[in-house]
């Protein structure tokens, strides 16, 4: 009876153990972004406040940092891989030329402007990378206040490239040229 009692404690912290490890070992490979937005919607809004306001600031919390890409998105990109391999450092530099551009050109276009409202569009194009998702080239449709009525900006280029983890959304990449 002691006997059985001994291999039953021993099989039941076996499979305790077993499904703890597992446990440990599916988050660790887990892409955490850092403070995320919950939609593509909810991005957008903040994108477009940013942009009205002329804040830096909060521009920067739109976008994935140098960490999260390095650690979660580079790694499993096609440029990062055989001949013809794209350095981690030369792929994030022209990333963020792109984005500085586009920001600066969204800046002027939208400082104090009246935004009626907003659509976003589904992703011409979703990049399943493992852990993540890129969506690509994500129509957003602004319509903005004018002196004679308003006026309407579509763009794939303003959302360019959105990382999509665990639910969380954060910018990429942006080509907007006005």
């Amino acid at each position: 009876m002691i006997k059985k009692v001994i291999k039953m404690g021993h099989l039941k912290w076996a499979i305790f153990s077993s499904l703890a490890l597992g446990i440990i070992l599916s988050c660790r490979h887990e892409i955490l972004l850092t403070n995320p937005y919950p939609s593509l919607k909810e991005l957008s809004a903040a994108l477009l406040e940013a942009a009205q306001e002329n804040s830096l600031e909060k521009w920067q919390k739109l976008l994935i940092s140098r960490e999260e890409f390095r650690e979660h998105i580079y790694p499993y990109l096609p440029e990062a891989k055989g001949p013809g391999k794209v350095s981690e450092e030369d792929y994030w530099e022209w990333v963020s030329i792109d984005t500085d551009k586009a920001r600066k050109k969204l800046f002027a276009l939208l400082k104090g402007r009246e935004i009626i409202s907003f659509e976003v569009k589904n992703p011409t194009k979703v990049l399943r990378q493992g852990r993540y998702k890129i969506l690509r080239d994500i129509p957003l449709v602004v319509r903005l206040k004018t002196e004679s009525g308003e006026e309407s900006l579509e763009s794939r280029e303003i959302l360019k490239a959105v990382i999509e983890a665990r639910g969380g959304y954060k910018l990429w990449n942006s080509l907007f040229e006005g």
